[in-house]
C-alpha cells in the first residue's frame, strides 16, 4: 500500500493509486508518494535497503526527507 499526500491541503491517505480529485479540498491536486518519508532524526541508526539492486545503507546523520537508490525510494528495514 502506498501513502499519498495532497500537495495543496496536506490530506494524506493509503491506497494503491492517488485520487484524481482530493476528497478534502475538492481540487484536482497532485498527490505525492510519502510512503517512506520520515521526519528529521527518526531514522538515525536505522538501515535502509534498495529493493531493486539490494544496496543497503545505515543512516548516520538524518536531515529528513527521502532516501533514494536506482531512482526509487529505499525501504526502511
Amino acid at each position: 500500500m502506498t501513502s499519498w499526500k495532497c500537495d495543496n491541503c496536506g490530506y494524506q491517505y493509503d491506497a494503491k493509486e492517488p485520487y484524481e480529485k482530493c476528497p478534502s479540498c475538492g481540487k484536482e491536486c497532485e498527490f505525492v508518494d510519502v510512503t517512506n518519508y520520515v521526519p528529521k532524526m527518526d531514522r538515525t541508526g536505522r538501515e535502509c535497503k534498495c529493493e531493486i539492486c539490494g544496496t543497503e545503507v545505515k543512516v548516520t546523520n538524518d536531515g529528513g526527507g527521502f532516501l533514494k537508490c536506482c531512482e526509487k525510494l529505499m525501504v526502511l528495514k
